[in-house]
Order: structure tokens, then C-alpha cells, then sequence
């Protein structure tokens, strides 16, 4: 899998390949060229193997075609967020609807982006003060 993603790590542009390893949380501060961020993101999945499934089918290596929550394409869209075992991925705004940070089929733990952190809070509010409402009979 390391070959394969060296192979899809060299299509990327040096903004995809930043946008990637700080979607990761990889320590790119000294990388200046897309060479250096090509190493940093594989020395940081020759590490963490959970790491290297996800970056994997970020880039799809894997099965992110499909969002798990909605059925529709994924795209390829750096927003679009995956669960930490990497085998389920869901548009970020299809999961914040859910309420939940938490992979509905695995029940992993998904970061969402801060964005989509904001729209989650959004909806949990909602879904709170409906409750409160249906709570007091109205």
C-alpha cells in the first residue's frame, strides 16, 4: 500500500499535498517543496499504519466513493471526512445532521473541521430546544 500511495502522493499538487497533511495533523513547518511533503506525510504513515489506511482512501486507494449517511458520491473533496478505523467516510455536512462526532456505523471518533464542527453545534442546538418544546406539550 506504501508503493500505491507514493504513486498518488506524486499527482498532487504542493496546496493538495499541504491541505492534506494538515487535514492530518503531519508537522510540515520546515517543508518548503512538494518533495518535502511527499516525505513528511510517508515517514508519518510508515509510523502509524491507521494513518496510512486513511491517507489511502482519502486519495481512493480505498472505498470512499460512496458517503455512508446519504448513498451519494463522495467526490474528492478535502471536506469530505472519514472515521478513524478509515473504512467509512461521510460528507461533513450529511454527518453534522446526525449530531453526533462519531462514525454511525463503526462508532469511531470523526474529527470534523471547523467549519462543520460549527454547523454540528448548529443542529444540536435545534434539536434540543425541539426536544424542550415537545417536552412542555407545544
Amino acid at each position: 500500500m506504501e508503493e500505491l500511495l507514493a504513486r498518488k502522493l506524486n499527482s498532487l499538487s504542493k496546496t493538495k499535498l499541504t491541505d492534506l497533511a494538515n487535514r492530518y495533523e503531519i508537522d510540515i513547518k520546515n517543508c518548503k517543496t512538494g518533495m518535502q511533503l511527499k516525505r513528511a506525510i510517508k515517514l508519518a504513515c510508515q509510523d502509524d499504519e491507521k494513518l496510512l489506511t486513511r491517507i489511502f482512501n482519502r486519495l481512493g486507494g480505498g472505498n470512499a466513493e460512496i458517503c455512508i449517511i446519504c448513498t451519494e458520491p463522495m467526490g474528492r473533496q478535502i471536506n469530505d471526512i472519514g472515521c478513524d478505523s478509515g473504512k467509512h467516510f461521510a460528507h461533513w455536512n450529511c454527518l453534522a445532521q446526525t449530531g453526533k462526532e462519531e462514525c454511525p456505523l463503526c462508532r469511531q471518533e470523526i474529527k470534523l473541521p471547523s467549519h462543520a464542527q460549527m454547523h454540528l453545534q448548529e443542529v444540536q442546538w435545534h434539536n434540543r430546544m425541539i426536544k424542550e418544546l415537545e417536552e412542555y406539550g407545544m
